[in-house]
Parts: structure tokens; sequence; C-alpha cells
């Protein structure tokens, strides 16, 4: 049976992570190791780890990484923990205050083992929005198929069509590819790996089962079905802020740009994702006029695109 990693980082999550932790635990898959690193928590979360540190259960395993290294940060964390948990045939990203059904990873492997494993593969499966007492709220968005998107728009979180890293097991070839390096900075992990996959031709298996609850309540940290983009105001308001503000989307954006073009350059497949390398990816802004005016959209709705210009002009991106 195909070994599957998953895994979680913590930080704080006292609140939530029994509820997920037993829920990784009553996964009906049987062969499952859960590597967690806790990232310098003041709460109990330490304690609920060292509880569950170790048990297994119906071929669940738990295991709890520790270092020196203090507090990481949320997409430092996810690296360290992925780099450093076993070998596996595929992974799969958890967060501390959500909720796995219990054939999340049954279903994920039951269609990713059907595909070939020398290419980049991501499974997401459908889920649905509770809130901080898991009573619905709304059905999740459907991602944006790999044939409508390219490096530019995954790294540019082309709107409403990112992948929650909840939702997300990808392949040993892809991990290898996205992940068995060196590299910090980065936006986030999920959008690394779909941005990775997108650049070389991998294939995304949406599953329509519903396999975990996103809950969202005061402490969330992510913009992720937040309302961002609910109105006409709140985009404005949240681009302000992040132009003229302290934000630091912009900075985490065009660093990860920077990254994924040190790395993969013109080893991408398309010209476009190459074009987009060239010009993204460059520092100190030395192609602002070609950014500018990039011939592609980088954004489905025309207002955010407009946004996104007003950020190349204003030297953000």
């Amino acid at each position: 049976m195909d070994k599957v990693n998953i895994i979680l980082c913590t930080y704080n999550g006292e609140k939530y992570l029994r509820i997920l932790l037993d829920s990784l635990l009553a996964q009906t898959y049987r062969n499952i190791d859960v590597y967690i690193r806790d990232d310098g928590s003041n709460d109990s979360t330490p304690q609920i780890l060292c509880e569950y540190e170790n048990r297994m259960q119906s071929g669940v395993r738990i295991h709890v990484l520790r270092d020196s290294l203090g507090n990481l940060g949320y997409v430092k964390n996810f690296l360290k923990t992925i780099r450093d948990s076993g070998d596996a045939e595929y992974y799969a990203f958890c967060d501390q205050d959500d909720y796995w059904l219990p054939d999340k990873i049954k279903n994920a492997v039951e269609l990713l083992s059907k595909k070939p494993q020398n290419k980049c593969l991501l499974y997401s499966c459908a889920y649905e929005t509770r809130d901080e007492n898991l009573d619905f709220v709304s059905e999740g968005h459907v991602p944006t198929s790999f044939n409508r998107l390219d490096v530019g728009k995954s790294l540019s979180l082309f709107d409403g069509g990112w992948l929650l890293g909840f939702t997300l097991v990808m392949n040993r070839h892809l991990k290898k590819l996205a992940f068995d390096n060196d590299e910090q900075e980065m936006y986030s992990h999920d959008i690394w790996t779909q941005a990775v996959a997108v650049g070389f031709g991998g294939e995304l298996v949406y599953d329509e089962r519903i396999g975990a609850y996103f809950r969202r309540h005061s402490s969330t940290t992510s913009i992720a079905e937040s309302g961002v983009n609910s109105s006409f105001i709140n985009a404005w308001t949240y681009r302000w802020n992040e132009f003229f503000g302290n934000g630091k989307l912009f900075v985490q954006l065009k660093s990860g740009m920077q990254t994924y073009a040190k790395i993969y350059g013109n080893r991408v497949k398309k010209k476009r994702d190459q074009e987009f390398l060239t010009y993204f990816g460059a520092e100190k802004n030395k192609y602002r006029f070609k950014k500018l005016f990039y011939p592609y959209r980088l954004k489905q709705s025309l207002i955010v695109e407009l946004a996104w210009r007003i950020a190349i002009f204003l030297g953000k991106i």
C-alpha cells in the first residue's frame, strides 16, 4: 500500500487542534505518517502534541519534529516540515484548525494511483466552508483547471483560481521538483506547488467529493473565503492598504516570482512562462515597462487586473 505523508504545522492552535488530529487518526486509509512541527507556540499546543505524539491508530502514525530553530513563520515552517518528513509516494498539506472527513486520503490515492507517476500530479478535493462550530457556511470554490492557467497566473494569485493547501495531495515526482531544494522565499507552499505543477505540464485531479471542512474563525490568517473580493469597496480597501500601507502581499509575491525564476528559469515548458519569468523574476524593477504592458491577463476580474497593473506601476511587483 502506497505511503502518504501528511504535513502539519502548528502555532497557537490549541482550540481546534485535538479535533483536527482526531480526524486524521480516523482516516480510513491505512498507511499514513503525520509529520508535525510546532512553530514556537505559547499556548497549550506543545502539550497537546506530546499527548498525541507517536500515537498510532489503524495505520495512521503521528510524528512530532523538534529542532532549535524557533519561530520560522508560516511558509518556512511548512518548508522545514516537508523537507524533514520521510519518503512517501504521496504528500498532503494540512492546517491545524480544519476537519478532514474519513475518506479524504483514501479518495485521493484512489484517483492519483491511476495516473502516470512520472508527471506532476496534484489532487484537490471539494470542501465546505464552516464556522468555528463547524456549522455550514457555504460551498467551497472550484479551482481553475490547469489548461486555463500558466505560471504567471499561478504566481499572481489568479483570483478564484488558487488551490487551498488542506485540499491538496501531490505525488512524489511533484514533491521532489517543488521542494527538494534549499529555497525559502515564496508566497505560500500551496500556491508554489500549483505553480510548479502548471509550469511543468502537470495534471490537476479534481475530486467533487467533499474531503474536508475549511473552518473560518476570528483567528484565521488566510484571505481565502474571507470576502475580500465580495464587493468593490472591500476589494479596493484591501488593495489600498497593500499599495500605500504596510501590507506584505506584494513583497511576498515578488519574492516568490524571483525565486521561481531562479530555480526553474528556462526549464518551464511554455514560451509564455519563460517570458513571464524573465520580466517578473528580474530584480530591481529592470523590466517595469514590459511588466506594465505585459500582453497576457494575470487576473480573472478586470477590476483586479487594473489593481495589479497599478501595483506594477508603483513598483510593488
